[in-house]
């Protein structure tokens, strides 16, 4: 299988690098590097974090960019934030059809559980 994941945060992509196990898995460590990925990429689905580039939450902003330019694999949007932030986030991509979201930690298991709710074609994990 194969995941996108946009993730700036240096110490997290080497962790999944090393959690991939037997799916290849493409890191994305900006907003810009991953916008091209998602729209120029062959995956099975995304999995991108809320803030990113250490500015502002972007992670939301550049699936909804997706959205309006027809990629329309699964997504996931990823966040350490949680209580009320964490609530409207949900509310956020309930309004983007095949948009998840999962709190961190998470495992990858749990991402492709979450890809295969939301329709993607994803085989079970090995």
């Amino acid at each position: 299988m194969k995941i996108l994941f946009v993730e700036d945060n240096a110490v997290t992509a080497a962790h999944l690098r090393q959690r991939a196990g037997v799916h290849q898995i493409h890191v994305a460590t900006t907003s810009l590097e991953g916008a091209a990925a998602i729209m120029n990429t062959d995956y099975d689905f995304a999995v991108v974090d809320w803030f990113l580039d250490e500015k502002e939450p972007t992670g939301l902003a550049l699936i909804q960019a997706a959205r309006r330019v027809g990629v329309d694999k699964p997504m996931i949007l990823v966040t350490a934030v949680d209580g009320p932030p964490f609530h409207r986030l949900v509310g956020e991509c309930a309004k983007l059809e095949k948009v998840g979201i999962l709190p961190k930690p998470y495992t990858i298991d749990s991402l492709i559980a979450v890809a295969n709710r939301l329709g993607g074609e994803t085989p079970p994990s090995p």
